[in-house]
Order: C-alpha cells, then sequence, then structure tokens
C-alpha cells in the first residue's frame, strides 16, 4: 500500500538540463544518491555522466560492481582502504599529509584527486602546502595525480566565495593543464560565471532541487482505517492535538520509521484525493492521522513535486539533504514516467 516511487528519467531529465558544454558531469551518488538509491540511479544515469562521487570506500565497492565508469570517494580514506582502491581502480581524495604518507609507503599503484581547504575548514590541504605536496607526488610515480577540487562554503555569501574562488585559481594556475579541476555544484554554477572549471560535481540539485530541476521522488500511500473523533477529544500520543470540532480522522500507515519526520506532527499536510488535509497529532513509527473531514478518498500522496524536500524541510526546520537522506531506500520503487500533482 505504501509507494517509494523514483522517476528516472526526471533524473536524466535534471542531468540534461544542467550540462555544461565541454565540461565533465560528476553525479555524486553519496548517501544512498541522496535517497534515491544509490545502485538504480546510476545504472539509470551512466550513459550520461562522466564520473560518480561518493563518500567512502565502502560506498566505492558497492557501485563498482554496477559501473565502469571513474568513482571518486570526496570524503577521507582509511590506510586499509588504499589496496581496495586500487584492486577496484577506484579514485581516493588525498586530503592531510598523514594520508600523503601512508600512499607513499605504500608503494601501491593509486589514483588521486588532492582536496584543498580554500575556507569552508573541513578536509584538504591548505594552500600553502601545494607545493611541499605536489614535491612529494612528483617523487613517486605510483600516485596518479589526476585531480583537485575544493568546497564552496556558502554560496550565499558571495564575498566568501569570490575569496574561495581566487584561492582555487591560484592553485589551479601551478598545475598542468590535464589535471581535472572541479570546484562547482549544479547550484553554484547558475549563481556564479565561470566557475565550472574542467569539472561539475552535481549533487542535490540533480535530485531537483535547484533553480531549474525537478523533484524524483514521490510517496503514495493510503487510508488503512478512519473513524469519527468529537470536538474537544485529544489524538495520538502525549495529547499534542485537541479536536477543534467534530472530525473525521484517516490513519496513514507511514511514520518516522520511513523517513516521514516527526517535525511534521500537527504541522504537515499530505494530499487525500485532490484535497490538501493536515496531519492532526504525533507522527508515530508506524503511521500518522490526517484530518479527513469531508473527503471521499483514501487515496494519500505524501510526498511530490510541492509537497517536497523543501516544504518538509521549513516545517521542520531542518535542511532539503536530511529530509531526502532519511527516507527508507529498501521501499523505492523506480519508474520511467510519473506524472506529479
Amino acid at each position: 500500500m505504501n509507494k517509494f516511487i523514483v522517476d528516472m528519467d526526471i533524473i536524466r531529465d535534471n542531468i540534461l538540463k544542467t550540462k555544461i558544454k565541454d565540461v565533465k558531469y560528476c553525479a555524486m551518488v553519496k548517501a544512498n544518491a541522496y535517497g534515491h538509491g544509490i545502485v538504480k540511479v546510476a545504472q539509470s544515469i551512466e550513459d550520461l555522466v562522466d564520473m560518480f562521487g561518493v563518500a567512502n570506500i565502502d560506498e566505492a565497492k558497492i557501485l563498482r560492481h554496477h559501473t565502469n565508469k571513474d568513482i571518486l570517494v570526496t570524503g577521507v580514506f582509511e590506510q586499509k582502504d588504499i589496496l581496495i582502491a586500487s584492486k577496484n581502480n577506484i579514485i581516493l581524495s588525498l586530503s592531510n599529509f598523514e594520508q600523503l604518507d601512508w600512499l607513499t609507503k605504500s608503494k601501491i599503484k593509486i589514483r588521486v584527486h588532492i582536496k584543498i581547504n580554500t575556507g569552508m575548514n573541513r578536509y584538504g590541504f591548505y594552500p600553502q602546502d601545494i607545493n611541499k605536496v605536489l614535491k612529494v607526488l612528483k617523487n613517486n610515480s605510483h600516485i596518479s595525480f589526476e585531480g583537485v577540487f575544493s568546497h564552496l562554503s556558502n554560496i550565499n555569501d558571495k564575498r566568501r566565495t569570490y575569496t574561495q574562488i581566487s584561492i582555487f585559481k591560484n592553485i589551479c594556475s601551478l598545475l598542468p593543464s590535464n589535471i581535472i579541476k572541479h570546484l562547482a555544484t549544479i547550484e553554484a554554477c547558475e549563481s556564479y560565471n565561470n566557475i565550472n572549471f574542467d569539472m561539475i560535481r552535481a549533487g542535490i540539485g540533480m535530485y531537483g532541487y535547484s533553480n531549474i530541476t525537478k523533484p524524483a521522488i514521490t510517496i503514495k500511500s493510503k487510508i488503512i482505517h478512519s473513524f469519527d473523533v468529537k470536538k474537544g477529544s485529544f489524538i495520538g500520543y502525549g495529547n499534542s492535538y485537541k479536536a477543534r470540532k467534530n472530525m473525521r480522522v484517516g490513519i496513514v500507515p507511514l511514520g518516522y520509521y520511513d523517513g516521514i519526520n516527526f517535525h511534521l506532527s500537527n504541522k504537515g499536510k499530505v494530499f487525500v484525493g485532490d484535497k490538501l488535509c493536515n496531519i492532526v497529532g504525533r507522527v508515530c513509527m508506524d503511521c500518522f492521522m490526517v484530518d479527513i473531514t469531508g473527503v471521499n478518498s483514501d487515496e494519500v500522496e505524501v510526498f511530490n513535486s510541492k509537497l517536497n524536500a523543501n516544504y518538509w524541510a521549513k516545517l521542520c526546520k531542518t535542511i532539503n539533504y536530511e529530509i531526502l537522506t532519511n527516507l527508507k531506500h529498501e521501499r523505492l520503487k523506480y519508474v520511467k514516467k510519473l506524472t506529479f500533482k
């Protein structure tokens, strides 16, 4: 009765809308493809992209069984991951001198992209260390230096962003032309000119959360039980909702175990038939209640292009990334054509 549906044609269309001529496209599929299903997404878009990006070696190993495309681990790696990456033709992100020491001593043939800390202060070498890093790499031919990248910390802060861009450009000026240079996401490219460099990293925008793309997930369910509640009665745990009128209440068999955020309690809305209905009472582990007074349908649409991750995030005082990645991926189904409300 519950259907978590991912429309692959929408994701493919999002990619085609956001491609830039003569610029490589790295599809970020970390965190289970932002909640959309890493294997199915990768298989469906492989012909459109140049590289896949993941967060760690475990995600890279899963993906390697399903694609021959380049895979870049954008997060940190451990010493034990070097041999795994080498055997599976996985590219590692080199972020600090400890990792560099592991690579030089291992003598294992490995591909790397260097991560530069241009101001986000998470991972990466400081700009002043780049010459030292390049010198070590030059003397270790088993380490194949193929790319350099950084992350923008806040594209809404123009002054800070331009500072980061300037730092990154200075680093790039020290490198050979054949090194892949990448800094921007889809959203950053929409906001700033000429920052795509050699490749863009398409993250949440690819899944529908940019100015020109469309959300690809819909969640459908059904009212499995309904009953009348009298004015003044309480609904659900904690007596958090008191009926202001005589009302009809329906139960939807989805809860926070499935990724329906608890903070939608008494705030969120869902479509029941063609009517927008209020969630009443607390969202439970495996169900939530809806005011269906005057509604003559049991078909429920919980998540769509209107009631999307942005809508949920605003109500829940969080970010759309968290909403998407909390959806239970084992429940996903995949289609090629889907019409949203």
